[in-house]
C-alpha cells in the first residue's frame, strides 16, 4: 500500500488563504464570500457546510465504508466541505461518491451553504 503524499501546514493554510476556490482532493470548496445563505426548506443532504480534517492522509472513498474503493487523500487542516449524511461512520463530501470516515473529520466554524 501506498502513503500519501505529506503536506505542510504552512502550504495549505496559504493556499486555502490565497485562493477564492480551494480545490482539496478534488473537491471545489467555496470561499466565504461566495456563500449563499442556506434557505429554510433546503434538506439537509444538500446543505453543505466545513469540515476541517484530523489526520494526515485521510482517505477519501468512493462509498461509506472501508470496503468502497479510495479515490482520494486529504491532509491534515485541510477543509472540506460536506454534509449532514453519516452512514456507517462516514460522512459524504461534495463531489460524486465521495465519502470520508466521520472520526476524523470536525465542524469548524463558518457559514454552511447549498
Amino acid at each position: 500500500m501506498t502513503t500519501p503524499p505529506k503536506r505542510s501546514l504552512s502550504r495549505s493554510l496559504a493556499a486555502i488563504a490565497l485562493s477564492a476556490v480551494t480545490v482539496v482532493g478534488g473537491l471545489a470548496l467555496a470561499s466565504p464570500a461566495q456563500a449563499t445563505a442556506v434557505p429554510q426548506e433546503a434538506s439537509a443532504s444538500q446543505v453543505l457546510c466545513p469540515y476541517r480534517v484530523t489526520v494526515d492522509g485521510l482517505r477519501v472513498r468512493s462509498g461509506p465504508g472501508t470496503h468502497h474503493t479510495a479515490v482520494g487523500w486529504l491532509g491534515i487542516n485541510s477543509i472540506v466541505s460536506a454534509t449532514s449524511t453519516v452512514q456507517n461512520g462516514f460522512r459524504k463530501l461534495a463531489g460524486t461518491n465521495r465519502w470520508a470516515s466521520n472520526q476524523y473529520l470536525s465542524r469548524t466554524s463558518g457559514q454552511c451553504m447549498v
